[in-house]
């Protein structure tokens, strides 16, 4: 079962056909990409946890379901929630929930000793006022449970705050948080890390350089493969990444 069937699915519902897997993929696009490469079809919502995990359970009684993926971020609760519900393998949907709300992630890490801008939840203009006044300018604004940049934007004034929070408070509540985070602002490479977690071992599949243009948005346009870094860095960033996977609490996915 593959939860979102757009282009970014795509290809690993092509590479699950070519394991010999049937494939179920489910988008609420009736068009979506994904569909015409799949065995089944559902036009579910992949924000619908419950509508989700009742079609799971629906073709489980049909055939053997056995897994439940995504090729994206953004439903990583969801697949979570899903696997749980049937019995099958993956991140506990309390972990998946600390993986993707920022706040709680942040909250996590920092609480395991592991390394994190200062930060502060806002649920109101008035909350955000306050965080950036502790925490300082510049900062950064970001929705508390979204992905891919959404309402993401640096903040250099008290002004700004109040012209920008509306923005960022609208793009928060994927899964029910309605609030952002206010962020110290770091200087400094980004880099994506991929990783595949196996009976508690982190394997590193790949650090990528990421570019990151239209200030004072962080807008990706593109990765490089192989890092710039230094082995030093990139040994730094893994050893990091290890921490954060064992705070987070992933053994397997």
């Amino acid at each position: 079962m593959i939860i979102g069937a757009g282009l970014m699915q795509v290809k690993a519902i092509r590479e699950a056909k070519a394991l010999g897997l049937s494939v179920l993929a489910v988008d609420r696009d009736a068009q979506a990409p994904g569909r015409a490469y799949s065995d089944y079809f559902e036009c579910v919502s992949t924000k619908d946890i419950d509508a989700l995990i009742a079609c799971a359970k629906r073709y489980s009684r049909r055939v053997k379901l056995c897994g439940v993926v995504t090729a994206g971020t953004d439903v990583a609760y969801a697949v979570a929630c899903v696997a749980d519900a049937v019995g099958l393998p993956g991140v506990s949907p309390e972990n998946a929930l600390h993986a993707t709300n920022k706040y709680l992630m942040r909250t996590r890490l920092r609480d395991h000793g592991v390394r994190v801008p200062e930060f502060m939840r806002a649920a109101s203009l008035e909350e955000a006022y306050h965080a950036a006044e502790t925490i300082g300018f510049p900062c950064v604004i970001k929705p508390v449970d979204n992905m891919g940049a959404r309402g993401v934007r640096r903040i250099d004034s008290m002004r700004e705050i109040g012209e920008y929070f509306d923005a960022a408070f609208s793009e928060s509540g994927f899964y029910d948080d309605k609030a952002v985070i206010i962020e110290e602002y770091m200087d400094g490479d980004e880099i994506s890390m991929d990783t595949i977690v196996v009976r508690g071992k982190v394997h590193l599949i790949t650090i990528a350089d990421r570019h990151i243009e239209y200030p004072p948005y962080f807008i990706e346009v593109g990765h490089s493969i192989p890092s710039r870094l230094s082995a030093e860095k990139r040994d730094d960033a893994f050893d990091t990444m290890k921490k954060a996977v064992a705070a987070i609490g992933i053994t397997h996915g």
